[in-house]
Order: structure tokens, then C-alpha cells, then sequence
């Protein structure tokens, strides 16, 4: 899986790569919370608006998921 959040940086690919950043982040941010406002998926793609809250702040995102099978193969990551 790779998951691409700025087109100016390199994507994050990779499990290890993933369950290291991730799981930083949320030791990092016991309070992060992500909520799914909004979900379409067409053919191998899947788009979620999401609601991301940390420290009191709030932003909205959304991730683009390329699914084959039962496998997210790809993450484009966009937000405000």
C-alpha cells in the first residue's frame, strides 16, 4: 500500500513503513479522533469525507482508498 498526503512529498509505502508513522501519531495524540461524515465508493475507488479532532481543533479531509479485491492498494490524502 502507498498512501500519498502532499503531491510535493514522497508517498509512505509499505506496512512497517505505515504501522510506525500511524502508531506514533496516535501515541503521540491519545486525543485524535477521526469521524466519517460522508462515504461513496465507484468501481475500485472509495472516497470518505472525514472530520479529524485533536487538541480541540477540528479539520476536514478527505482520503481517496484504491481497493482491489479486499486490499487498499493506494491512499491519497487531502485536507484543509
Amino acid at each position: 500500500m502507498k498512501i500519498q498526503s502532499d503531491p510535493e512529498t514522497a508517498p509512505l509505502s509499505g506496512r512497517e513503513a505505515l504501522t510506525k508513522r500511524y502508531g506514533q501519531m496516535f501515541s503521540d495524540n491519545p486525543d485524535l479522533h477521526c469521524e466519517i461524515r460522508n462515504r461513496i465508493a465507484v468501481g475500485k475507488y472509495v472516497v470518505d469525507h472525514e472530520r479529524i479532532s485533536r487538541g480541540g481543533q477540528q479539520i476536514e479531509a478527505i482520503a481517496v482508498y484504491e481497493v482491489e479485491g479486499e486490499t487498499i492498494r493506494k491512499v491519497w490524502l487531502m485536507r484543509d
